[in-house]
């Protein structure tokens, strides 16, 4: 059974300061995704984590301390309040809603008090796959990190502002070359990244990192042996961006369009699953999402290794999920071919999209690559996993991601394929008093076994020494962005273009202005947990116009174009230096980028509080050519720079009523204004004017 609930956004991001991934303390694990949208209305999402059942669920958000009695409570004006939060505060939800006013414009503080307990940033790896991680201090030496500076006692990680722990070949001094920092890590990964950071610390003075515990397992009375587990795998391959539909994962990124299964001649759509180690005598579930694109019926025929598992139908422009049985015997190891069919009349034609998918099945407890995490039975237990190769295996309880358990007691054995029997004690088969068993080693995969007598249910993680990772990149912490002096003009830009910015820099600063030029890694680093978000943009900049030395800044140039494909899924990708503000504000089109939304850093309304523009360049000629060409023509004369246009169209309100500017007003400062519609005026009078 599935579990989302909603609020609006601005509960999340100004009274909730919960980051994306936090765990609640619910009758259901759950999580908080990634703010955004479902229909116009801003939300965040919880989304759940475990397979509980939950027939139930009351969601309470209050704050510690202060009088229970809302009526005792000196208000203080409300007036800067989104209107969710007045609500809640004017009508008494909240029992402490004073505490709730200080939580709220302390946010900043907090951030700054996060991060300063934190210590000071080493640096970051990427990661792409969960798993058991190993870094060498040369891996750290080679990205730039001084290793004498670096006390093993007080490094710590951390993902998304929550700590993990490490595991250090030493406890004390200085790390050499030859130690090694172990992890393990499983990537919160989304539509705008296909790796996920974690930061390296060192943790203030006095103050250690967390560590990873051990545990020795104590093996419990006789049990059978486990070789099987149930598992789940995720099925979202991004391969269609439709901006007019968030999709049952708010992601607006679908699978396939089988629009083309009901045009003549009708054709399948057949896809390939890919199931590890699945037994085929055991049943499944299959769970698919579609999204409806036109408003008539959708009706459609699911097949599964050529068994039919049923038809599903819904009505409407609306998301729709299902989930069928997999009789046993259905399911294999291996591949496995998922056939969709239209199921309407002939000549009909259903506008639907696939979404995503999931299948829950039994597998064999094998390594895949070395490595193999599942789910374990809420009983002791013995298990047997297979295929492990390279050596000696680690085993990890991984049932908090974040705190690791190291279990040792496990045994790796080499694979046995030959028994022969050796008797003792006579000259005679019959005489025999005992009976030994030689095996003789198999040059293949060997097994892990352990027993774990503790209660469950717990999740296991199991590396050979070929399955342990190493992280994709490695790289050195940048300089904090230091508030100094102020700013009245910030420019945001990757390192790479900062040498072409120079002259506007030079020229801006010439002009008078406080400017400064802000490397965009910086930012994520400091605002987004290392990971390239506009969430850690905007941050940045509110905290600019917030905390920093007055007057706040009025200009923000980004620099870099931008892409609704970050992570490259389209075959049209573009390079992606700068992401845009993709919101879902436009009633025909949907999400779109927005960096208006960049603007709004300060009060409840829409209208933007700095000014900002941006170079929509890819590379750094591109920004040195537009550099050159600004220059140029802020250089240029004439009474030409005396005349504008505004133009609007005539379906809404005009741009002078939506303005509450026009010519009349324009005159102040410009010699010549002039106001038209060019649907009613001609390409050619339109340039005469």
């Amino acid at each position: 059974m599935g579990l989302d609930l909603y609020w609006p956004a601005e509960i999340s991001g100004a009274l909730i300061t919960l980051p994306p991934g936090t765990k609640l303390d619910l009758p259901a694990t759950l999580r908080l995704a990634e703010q955004g949208y479902v229909g116009h209305i801003p939300v965040a999402r919880l989304e759940r984590v475990d397979a509980a059942a939950v027939h139930s669920l009351e969601l309470h958000i209050g704050f510690s301390g202060g009088s229970l009695f809302p009526s005792t409570h000196s208000m203080a004006p409300i007036t800067a309040l989104t209107a969710v939060e007045r609500v809640l505060l004017e009508s008494n939800i909240l029992l402490n809603p004073s505490q709730a006013l200080q939580w709220r414009q302390s946010g900043l503080d907090q951030r700054l008090e996060r991060q300063a307990a934190s210590g000071v940033l080493l640096g970051h790896f990427e990661v792409r796959e969960a798993g058991w991680y190993r870094v060498l201090g040369s891996h750290l030496l080679a990205a730039g990190i001084r290793l004498e500076q670096v006390e093993a006692a007080r490094l710590r990680l951390t993902q998304g502002g929550t700590e993990l722990a490490l595991r250090l070949s030493r406890a004390t001094g200085s790390l050499t070359s030859g130690d090694t920092l172990e992890f393990y890590v499983e990537p919160q990964l989304d539509r705008f990244r296909e790796t996920d950071t974690v930061q390296l610390w060192l943790a203030p003075e006095n103050e250690t990192g967390q560590r990873v515990a051990t545990v020795t397992l104590a093996a419990p009375a006789a049990q059978p042996l486990l070789q099987s587990s149930t598992d789940t795998i995720q099925l979202n391959p991004r391969q269609i961006y439709e901006s007019r539909y968030p999709g049952s994962g708010g992601d607006y990124w679908f699978w396939q369009d089988l629009r083309e299964l009901s045009f003549p001649p009708r054709t399948d759509a057949r896809i390939s699953i890919y199931l590890p180690g699945a037994i085929q005598s055991a049943p499944g579930t299959l769970t698919l999402s579609f999204q409806g694109i036109s408003s008539g019926d959708h009706a459609l025929a699911v097949h599964l290794n050529g068994q039919a598992l049923g038809e599903i139908r819904w009505r409407g422009i609306a998301p729709h999920s299902v989930t069928l049985a997999v009789p046993a015997g259905v399911l294999e190891a291996g591949a496995n071919e998922l056939l969709l069919r239209s199921a309407l009349p002939e000549g009909v034609v259903d506008g639907t999209y696939l979404d995503e998918g999931t299948v829950s099945y039994t597998r064999q407890l094998q390594a895949q690559a070395g490595a193999l995490t599942f789910a374990g039975t809420t009983e002791a237990a013995r298990y047997r996993i297979g295929e492990i190769t390279g050596g000696e295996a680690i085993l990890l309880d991984v049932t908090e991601p974040a705190t690791p358990i190291w279990l040792s007691g496990a045994q790796t054995t080499p694979r046995y394929d030959l028994l022969l029997p050796v008797m003792s004690g006579g000259t005679g088969a019959h005489s025999a008093q005992t009976t030994a068993e030689t095996q003789l080693p198999s040059p293949e995969a060997g097994s892990v076994y352990f027993a774990d007598a503790r209660p469950g249910p717990r999740r296991y993680h199991v590396a050979s020494p070929l399955g342990v990772q190493q992280p994709v990149h490695i790289g050195r912490a940048l300089p904090p962005v230091e508030a100094g002096t102020g700013a009245d003009f910030i420019i945001i830009a990757p390192a790479p273009f900062h040498e072409a910015l120079r002259p506007l820099v030079a020229r801006r600063s010439a002009q008078g202005m406080r400017v400064r030029l802000v490397d965009l890694q910086a930012i994520y680093e400091g605002w987004g947990y290392g990971r390239p978000t506009a969430l850690a943009i905007r941050a940045f900049l509110a905290e600019t116009f917030a905390r920093w030395p007055a007057p706040a800044p009025s200009y923000v140039l980004l620099v870099g174009d931008g892409s609704y494909d970050p992570r490259g899924d389209r075959f049209d990708h573009i390079p992606h230096p700068l992401p845009p503000f993709l919101a879902h504000v436009d009633p025909w089109m949907g999400e779109t980028a927005s960096d208006h939304q960049y603007t709004l850093v300060h009060g409840e309304d829409r209208l933007p509080d700095l000014i900002l523009g941006r170079i929509p360049a890819r590379s750094a000629e591109e920004v040195a050519a537009v550099v050159e060409k600004t220059l140029a023509y802020e250089g240029l004369s004439g009474a030409w720079l005396q005349r504008t246009i505004a133009v609007a169209d005539d379906e809404s309100p005009t741009l002078a009523q939506r303005a509450g500017v026009g010519p009349a007003a324009l005159a102040t400062t410009f010699a010549s204004s002039a106001e038209m519609a060019l649907e009613r005026l001609p390409v050619d009078a339109a340039r005469q004017r």
